[in-house]
């Protein structure tokens, strides 16, 4: 999955519009609650076969930090 590829998923994720996400929008800015968290989870889980600590849930700021939790 190349970067527009994700963009392009998390906008999805968050029900948003692909051109009103970047790497550098904050999730502040964005509905980031439980039902989000759990379905970023099932897209990792799914997509790259791996998990997310609730460490890892604690330090996303950015779209760009949930991108660097997207690789294979």
């Amino acid at each position: 999955m190349n970067q527009q590829e994700k963009i392009e998923a998390l906008a999805l994720l968050f029900d948003e519009e692909v051109s009103s996400i970047t790497p550098e929008t904050k999730l502040d800015n964005l509905i980031f609650d439980s039902v989000a968290k759990m379905a970023l989870v099932a897209l990792i889980s799914e997509r790259y076969d791996r998990s997310v600590h609730m460490s890892e849930f604690k330090a996303l700021k950015s779209i760009q930090d949930i991108m660097n939790l997207m690789h294979e």
